[in-house]
């Protein structure tokens, strides 16, 4: 068996490299030398670096025959691959001089293969690039796009409850304003005052301060007041093991992600693959995965690279305006032609069994591998 290193045992790590069924290849946590710099930063400053924080330096000690990161780069000897969200080098805040030496790292030969989450991610990198053309010219052949894997968590769609009964909706985030979790709570609750027969299960701890939405104490007191209103309809759960999260969307009829501001979408592969289709924005590589055959897709402004211009807060209380009436849309459709879900479900669940299968992301990321291993 061959061993793969990687830099954290995170969840997208987790979702794209270290729970992939790999034959003939373990994943383990390498041991790296920048963890020494970064501990002192942190313990000097409380924050962690920007700069030095996705930079990984094995110095030979290790036993792995391959690094292979999610967001990260290797100043090593190894050959390495890093999966990426949205491009690399991560940091953008230390001038053009960093982005060029980063991107440097990213033209050696030890760089073997960078994997996007998304064609969405490897367009935004492509755009990264463009004021290096050398580098670009370097760099870009070794660009490919795996999409993230998803186990499918149903048999048929028979094991789901009938629509008869209520219509149930499922949103699941830490970030809940970020995921449009107000303005889902204030067109459910529009549409239970107009006696729509609905249900809500929200899992989230209702943060606040995220970098899209800017929410505050003001719109978390608000959204506990709707969900207090009427407690037969809307349950909130703070927090859930994914097992129960699973279970709720198996229990359910349609996923939500109306999102602000999301990378890719984990929640909406989740949903899809208990046979939910899903409301969502069309931010960033949300349209790779949801459509309006399989789901519903609000459209929103967007800029070059795909995501939602929220630069002010004249456009944030116009998107947050625009994003709870296109869910009343949306959701008063639905009730009054619930027939819509059961083809939207079978969709949704083929999408994910064709696009997402675990075995095929763990197939092409091997053929990744021993590529990078014959050099």
């Amino acid at each position: 068996m061959q061993i793969v290193g990687t830099n954290h045992g995170g969840y997208a790590n987790q979702r794209n490299i270290s729970d992939l069924p790999l034959d003939g290849f373990g994943v383990v946590r390498a041991r790296n030398l920048m963890r020494i710099p970064n501990f002192l930063y942190f313990k000097a400053t409380g924050n962690m670096h920007r700069y030095w924080g996705n930079l990984h330096l094995d110095a030979g000690f290790s036993n792995c025959d391959l690094l292979h990161f999610f967001n990260g780069i290797s100043l090593g000897r190894k050959p390495w691959i890093s999966t990426f969200e949205t491009f690399l080098p991560r940091w953008v805040a230390y001038g053009g001089k960093y982005k060029e030496w980063g991107l440097k790292q990213l033209a050696k030969p030890q760089c073997k293969q960078l994997i996007a989450l998304s064609e969405c991610s490897k367009a935004i990198q492509l755009s990264f690039m463009e004021e290096f053309p050398q580098l670009k010219a370097e760099i870009m052949p070794k660009v490919s796009v795996i999409q993230p894997s998803q186990a499918v968590q149903v048999d048929n769609l028979d094991q789901k409850p009938p629509v008869s009964e209520g219509i149930k909706l499922v949103l699941v985030g830490a970030d809940f304003f970020r995921k449009g979790g107000l303005e889902t709570l204030r067109a459910v609750t529009h549409l239970l005052e107009q006696g729509e027969n609905l249900y809500l299960e929200i899992v989230s701890s209702l943060q606040t301060g995220d970098y899209a939405s800017h929410a505050g104490e003001s719109e978390k007191q608000e959204a506990i007041q709707l969900i207090n209103r009427f407690p037969e309809h809307i349950r909130w759960h703070k927090q859930l093991p994914n097992s129960e999260v699973l279970a709720l969307f198996k229990a359910a009829h349609i996923g939500l992600l109306p999102t602000w501001a999301d990378t890719y979408g984990y929640a909406a592969l989740e949903a899809m693959a208990t046979g939910c289709p899903v409301i969502s924005t069309n931010v960033r590589a949300l349209p790779e995965i949801n459509d309006n055959e399989r789901g519903w897709l609000i459209e929103v402004d967007k800029d070059d690279w795909g995501n939602a211009k929220l630069d002010t807060e004249a456009l944030r209380n116009q998107f947050s305006q625009n994003l709870t009436a296109s869910l009343i849309n949306i959701l008063s459709s639905i009730t009054e032609q619930p027939e819509a879900i059961e083809q939207k479900s079978a969709l949704a669940l083929a999408h994910i069994k064709k696009n997402h299968a675990p075995d095929l992301a763990a197939k092409r990321t091997m053929e990744i591998y021993q590529e990078a291993l014959k050099n």
